[in-house]
């Protein structure tokens, strides 16, 4: 899969935006999730591309 960094930035983004939508009292652990996805995307999408083509 070539693009999970993608795939975990644009997963992030949608866990930060269902977040909105929840309790308080969960809220403070979708941010936490979403961060920690889209910090692992950032950081894959830096690291040179492996092509296995």
């Amino acid at each position: 899969m070539k693009n999970i960094d993608d795939i975990l930035i644009l997963g992030g983004c949608s866990v930060l935006t269902t977040a909105f939508f929840i309790y308080v009292s969960k809220f403070s652990g979708m941010i936490a999730l979403s961060t920690i996805l889209i910090l692992i995307g950032l950081i894959l999408s830096k690291l040179p591309k492996k092509d296995s083509n």
